[in-house]
């Protein structure tokens, strides 16, 4: 009980997991997962532009909202990476917020300004 994992597909991992030739479902295989426990999160998902695989940030993007629309589906936490595009995901945070967010987020290693952070 000490240890809370998550679940998630992190941005770096995005083209391995979402590839064509995956035989992998990530949506139906992390509702099972949080399906088995009970106090388990998402995470760690979001963005990154500093990848240097070069994933795509719409990509990255489109597949973080998938993300966050489980976490509110499944009401649990969600743990966020992003790097070099802290305005993005507000916006993104944002828009989600005006639908019936039930979920909290924890910003993994946060590093831009103190004013963000109150928005």
């Amino acid at each position: 009980e000490f240890v809370i994992p998550c679940y998630g597909i992190h941005p770096w991992w995005l083209e391995k997991y979402l590839s064509e030739d995956a035989l992998f479902d990530w949506k139906v295989d992390l509702e099972k997962r949080l399906e088995r426990n009970s106090k388990a999160g998402i995470g760690e998902c979001g963005l990154d532009k500093g990848i240097k695989k070069k994933v795509d940030l719409s990509l990255q993007e489109k597949i973080f909202i998938e993300h966050l629309e489980i976490a509110s589906k499944t009401k649990r936490h969600i743990t966020v990476h992003c790097v070099g595009s802290y305005g993005r995901l507000l916006s993104v945070l944002e828009n989600r917020s005006r639908d019936s967010k039930t979920y909290s987020v924890v910003l993994h290693a946060y590093q831009s300004s103190n004013d963000m952070v109150h928005q």
